[in-house]
């Protein structure tokens, strides 16, 4: 049973045609979201661990699933990330995947069981 759930994105690619070089989300949560000063606090070291091992088992385009404290845990983190540089705006669509995380529906929950 989860609370909240949002798309995982594909890798982006920020490479060129000749040289591609993606960009995988597993990425920009390492690089922006565990750099939150809080996940060393009490509480938020274990959610940070379910939440790394939930999106690292999840494929791309498939629904992370957590719990609603994980999840506010893991939004409050992507508030905080501070995006910038010339990629920034690819990475945008990595920051909203997070940001558009909602209650699951009733239909999905029923053909899950």
């Amino acid at each position: 049973m989860h609370d909240r759930e949002f798309t995982k994105p594909h890798a982006i690619n920020f490479g060129t045609a000749e040289k591609p070089a993606m960009y995988p989300f597993e990425a920009y949560v390492g690089e922006f979201i565990w750099g939150y000063e809080k996940w060393g606090e009490d509480g938020w070291d274990e959610a940070q661990i379910r939440i790394g091992e939930t999106i690292e088992g999840t494929a791309p385009g498939e629904p992370v699933k957590l719990s609603l404290d994980d999840w506010e845990k893991l939004r409050e983190a992507n508030k905080a990330a501070q995006l910038k540089g010339p990629m920034a705006h690819k990475l945008r669509k990595m920051h909203k995947a997070i940001k558009q995380a909602s209650k699951p529906s009733e239909s999905a929950e029923v053909n899950a069981n």
